[in-house]
């Protein structure tokens, strides 16, 4: 036994399925699955995943989540999920999570990688009354590795749905807990998504993991002109939020730049307050952050509740030499 390594999953058409495609590595971390490619370099190798999804996993394997998933990838380093097409069932009755690619580790992985999860189309139709709704989680190292980067890039989120009345589900579009050294999350389009939720809410990009060394959150496309970032048809308390990044490594340098938000749409005047650009930094180096450039666009506020733009949080040390940049805006 030991890692299941540089396997290359290419041109599956998969469909009728609770679960996609999965690998799931030893939870060992000197045994960890290497190299390991699901879709390839282009379209040409990519994989569709159709009418997947509804129900919690049937058996207990190992390390398996209790999600249901178009893509898992427990365990992996070094990997890469790029061009494929992901596109649930419309689910219902019993709820369950639901993920359209699932990255997690079990325990802490060691050495130096890279993972990917660039160039996929996802979209996701829920009609749970509850529970989550992830385009993409990342998550699982759950201590400081600054060996590790984090790719996730040019992926399109469309039309992601929540369609059940009453729902308290909120979607997210990509999350980020693991404190790795490097995350990139950029120029990726979240477009067309809708939701009747009255208690649940919406994140495009939400960030929690204290990344040790450079975040780059750049060049993203929250709604374009082909299609609004949210539109709610019901009253919701639920918030809506574009960036939210609430914990960074204070030695660490950050940018949201080149960002455009358009296009959050309330039908029905709502509770939940909006907040576009919000992140957390108490730096203590000489560390820069460029909060730049970033556009708003056709924002139907429709809500009692507070609209904030660009809010910092944190306090730099003194005499640290940290720098703010927030320009252009």
């Amino acid at each position: 036994a030991g890692a299941n390594s540089n396997n290359n999953i290419y041109n599956n058409a998969i469909s009728n399925v609770n679960m996609g495609i999965a690998f799931i590595g030893s939870g060992n971390a000197a045994f960890m699955d290497i190299g390991n490619d699901i879709g390839g370099a282009s379209v040409t190798t990519a994989n569709t995943i159709t009418n997947w999804g509804g129900i919690a996993a049937a058996s207990n394997y190992i390390s398996n989540t209790g999600s249901c998933y178009g893509i898992f990838l427990n365990n992996q380093k070094s990997e890469t999920v790029s061009f494929n097409t992901i596109t649930s069932a419309t689910v219902s009755g019993t709820s369950v999570a639901m993920r359209g690619v699932f990255k997690t580790y079990s325990v802490v992985p060691t050495g130096t990688f890279t993972s990917s999860i660039a160039n996929n189309v996802i979209r996701i139709n829920h009609s749970f009354t509850s529970g989550v709704l992830d385009g993409i989680r990342s998550e699982g190292i759950s201590a400081p590795l600054a060996t590790a980067t984090i790719n996730i890039n040019s992926n399109r989120f469309q039309t992601i749905s929540v369609l059940a009345a009453s729902s308290s589900t909120t979607i997210v579009g990509i999350t980020n807990t693991s404190q790795c050294g490097v995350l990139n999350i950029n120029n990726n389009i979240f477009r067309g998504t809708n939701s009747t939720a009255t208690t649940g809410g919406f994140t495009a990009i939400s960030n929690t993991g204290a990344v040790q060394t450079t975040l780059n959150i750049n060049g993203n496309q929250v709604g374009d002109v082909s299609g609004n970032a949210i539109t709610f048809s019901v009253a919701t308390s639920g918030a809506l939020t574009g960036i939210t990044c609430p914990t960074i490594a204070a030695g660490a340098a950050m940018s949201i730049s080149n960002n455009n938000f358009q296009g959050f749409v309330q039908n029905v005047p709502g509770t939940g307050g909006h907040t576009y650009i919000s992140y957390t930094h108490s730096a203590n180096s000489a560390t820069t952050d460029n909060i730049n450039n970033n556009t708003f666009t056709n924002l139907v506020a429709n809500t009692s509740n507070g609209v904030s733009f660009i809010i910092r949080s944190g306090t730099m040390a003194a005499l640290a030499g940290a720098t703010d940049n927030c320009n252009n805006n």
